[in-house]
């Protein structure tokens, strides 16, 4: 790989992997996986810290878990107590 090419990744990687250093926002996006328990939890951790006033859940259906990603994490946080 030429320094050009792997500068560009490296680059990349910054605006697509976020530090853990957390910050107050009007909104945390979840984006669906089919694992979508632990980063579910994580938003709900993250909106009752008051560091993000609404939670904002994506995906579309998933054949693996037979449902649609948003839908199944916005019941799970309703069930977890967020309005």
């Amino acid at each position: 790989m030429d320094f050009e090419c792997e500068t560009g990744f490296r680059n990349l990687g910054q605006e697509v992997f976020v530090s853990d250093r957390v910050f107050p926002s009007e909104v945390a996006i979840v984006f669906g996986i089919t694992t979508w328990r632990r980063p579910v939890a994580r938003a709900v951790e993250l909106y009752r810290a008051g560091l993000a006033k609404r939670l904002l859940f994506t995906g579309g259906f998933n054949a693996r878990i037979g449902a649609v990603e948003a839908t199944e994490m916005a019941q799970a946080a309703v069930s977890d107590g967020i309005p």
